[in-house]
C-alpha cells in the first residue's frame, strides 16, 4: 500500500491495486480512510479472482460473497465443504 498525504487535516489515506502476477495485469482498487478498510478491498479482489487460493490478509472464508464470485474448480469445491465441515464432497 503507498501512504498519500492527506486531503485536509486528516490521516494519510491508503491507496491499494490488486496485482495479477500471471498476467501482469494492475487493477485500481481505490483509497480508503484506513489500512484495515484496503487490506480488505484487498481480498475481496484477490478472493473474487482466485477464489481459495487467494493470498490474503484475513481468512478466506470471511469473503463467501467474492467466494461465490469466483468460478471454482472442483477441487476447490471441495475444499470448501471440507472447511464448513460437510462430509458430502464431490467427485
Amino acid at each position: 500500500p503507498h501512504n498519500l498525504p492527506p486531503d485536509s487535516d486528516g490521516p494519510p489515506l491508503q491507496e491499494r491495486e490488486q496485482r495479477q502476477e500471471t498476467s501482469r495485469k494492475y487493477t485500481y482498487l481505490g483509497l480508503y480512510e484506513t489500512e484495515l478498510e484496503a487490506a480488505k478491498a484487498h481480498d475481496k479482489a484477490a478472493v473474487a479472482c482466485f477464489g481459495l487460493h487467494a493470498h490474503t490478509n484475513f481468512d478466506v472464508r470471511s469473503y463467501p460473497e467474492e467466494l461465490a464470485l469466483h468460478n471454482p474448480g472442483m477441487k476447490e469445491l471441495n475444499m470448501l465443504k471440507l472447511f464448513q465441515g460437510t462430509n458430502e464432497l464431490l467427485y
